[in-house]
């Protein structure tokens, strides 16, 4: 029987397969104008976010410590 948290569960393991699968970018400062492509953040932020069945999923952590994903929300500035 399937369970909307096994829904969940699929989609961060699912990010987080993305997030290392995708090509490394080098660290660099951001200079974009703004999100693109109707992502919710500029190209060097979504460095980190990944798109999983039109959620997107914010990954963290780094390969030897190991990586966690949750759902992303947008802290807008105050």
């Amino acid at each position: 029987m399937s369970t909307m948290m096994d829904g969940e569960d699929f989609r961060i393991r699912e990010a987080i397969r993305i997030f290392q699968e995708k090509p490394k970018q080098p660290s660099f400062a951001c200079a974009c104008l703004g999100p693109s492509q109707g992502e919710p953040e500029c190209p060097c932020r979504m460095a980190n976010i990944v798109k999983v069945d039109d959620i997107y999923y914010e990954v963290s952590g780094n390969e030897s410590s190991g990586l966690t994903a949750r759902r992303y929300q947008k802290s807008f500035p105050r």
